[in-house]
């Protein structure tokens, strides 16, 4: 499910302006009651995960 946020706003923008065989889509954290999961370690673990996410059909990680 796709939160709401700065992608709502910006897809609609940019889809237009990909040029080539390049591809927008929407990586997210997992869903939780709670915006911060508490625990600074599990935190950095996410957010190596995003990015790993964002990146893997561009780059062969």
């Amino acid at each position: 499910m796709q939160t709401p946020g700065a992608w709502n706003f910006l897809f609609p923008l940019i889809k237009n302006d990909v040029q080539g065989d390049l591809e927008i889509s929407y990586v997210e954290k997992p869903q939780s009651a709670s915006p911060a999961v508490g625990s600074f370690k599990i935190s950095m673990q996410q957010q190596r995960e995003l990015i790993r996410k964002a990146f893997e059909k561009i780059i062969k990680i």
